[in-house]
């Protein structure tokens, strides 16, 4: 019997919206997830990268992975992992992982390849590689799978975009990979996906939490969690556990050039509304016809909405109807259609819009971490 738990993107010591409480919420769907693993009696453990946000993680970040793997290795679970975007050192070094490998952690990377559990359980794995070195990402690839050629199960970790599920930012495609491994443990998109392929199942499992508002739908849609998977029998089967305890998002779209109070008293009522877990965090979208004062909204939004929210992320587009901007129709043109003309990549785009975003609001700090993951990705060239 081959069974196992396929976790990733947990991005342990990420501090959401410079929010203590937000890196709390990861620790605490990660503990609920080890706790969970543990309940399913698996015979051991794969996270397919990023288990931390940072390749010099805090000092709780690594408290929190040494008191699971501790229980872990109590239960006799062996964990193996890769190093993902985020938590590979940008030099040549020890990733963090390294630190628990006395405590049942196999780290898969170039000086250890790959490794087997039992006698017929090959698990191979790269850690993360920019697109820029796709040769190199290739020719290791190419050599974990002839060595998994002798065993009669076989796991390929990696922490890749693949074109086929994200067409903005990938480094493979789903052709570039070999055939022969059972299943393929994947990182580094943030939601759900499964497929055939080769012989077996690729599979993302997703992050473990929200790490961007963007990915709230989803997680509403498909949930956030990991994946059991039972190689026993002669086709893999694969099945998800969901995570309770994720903090909600929620987004309102705010219209209005006349009563903010009333608007803003509705939404109030909608979050009373709703029994939550944790309180909300709440993202507004406000348009306006004509010139407001960013004082009194915060006034509002400081009356109406932060009692019952976490915290409160907005951005305000005004778009007064002079007769000049009617005439240049500037009502049709959006700052990130700007972008995107400019920079002619959609990623950039997107990772531009967002640095504005962050700095319109003052969020220094989140426009630094932002551009420090972006460049760390290796999608700035």
């Amino acid at each position: 019997m081959v069974f196992f738990a396929h976790i990733s993107d947990t991005h342990l010591g990420f501090r959401q919206y410079n929010l203590r409480e937000r890196e709390q919420d990861f620790y605490d769907a990660f503990n609920e997830a080890i706790d969970k693993i543990i309940k399913e009696k698996v015979d051991f453990v794969v996270h397919s990268g990023d288990l931390f946000e940072s390749s010099r993680p805090s000092t709780e970040a690594l408290l929190a992975v040494l008191k699971s793997v501790k229980k872990l290795d109590e239960k006799g679970i062996k964990i193996y992992a890769i190093p993902g975007s985020h938590d590979q050192p940008r030099r040549k070094g020890l990733p963090p992982h390294a630190l628990f490998e006395q405590l049942g952690v196999t780290v898969l990377r170039s000086s250890k390849p790959f490794d087997v559990f039992g006698k017929k359980v090959f698990i191979g794995g790269v850690e993360y590689t920019p697109r820029a070195f796709k040769k190199i990402l290739m020719s290791k690839i190419e050599a974990i799978a002839s060595n998994s050629k002798n065993y009669s199960k076989r796991i390929l970790v990696l922490h890749q975009a693949v074109q086929q599920y994200l067409p903005f930012d990938y480094e493979l495609d789903l052709s570039d990979l070999p055939t022969n491994f059972d299943y393929y443990a994947m990182g580094h998109i943030h939601k759900r996906l499964k497929t055939n392929y080769g012989r077996g199942i690729l599979a993302y499992p997703g992050s473990t939490e929200v790490w961007s508002k963007d990915e709230y739908n989803e997680y509403r849609k498909n949930g956030k969690g990991f994946y059991i998977v039972d190689l026993s029998g002669d086709q893999p089967y694969v099945h998800e556990i969901n995570l309770e305890n994720i903090r909600p998002h929620l987004e309102f779209k705010v219209k209005s050039s006349e009563n903010f109070d009333k608007e803003f008293a509705k939404i109030m009522e909608k979050i009373r509304s709703i029994r939550f877990n944790k309180k909300p965090v709440i993202h507004l979208e406000i348009k306006t016809s004509s010139s407001i004062n960013r004082v009194f909204l915060q006034k509002l939004i400081s009356k109406y909405i932060e009692p019952y929210a976490l915290g409160v992320r907005w951005q305000l587009e005004e778009k007064p109807l002079t007769p000049d901007l009617l005439t240049l129709e500037m009502d049709k043109i959006s700052i990130k259609d700007l972008l995107r003309e400019f920079l002619k990549d959609e990623s950039k785009a997107s990772f531009a819009y967002e640095l504005f975003n962050l700095l319109s609001q003052g969020d220094i700090e989140g426009a630094v971490n932002q551009a420090r993951k972006f460049y760390e990705k290796g999608a700035w060239k």
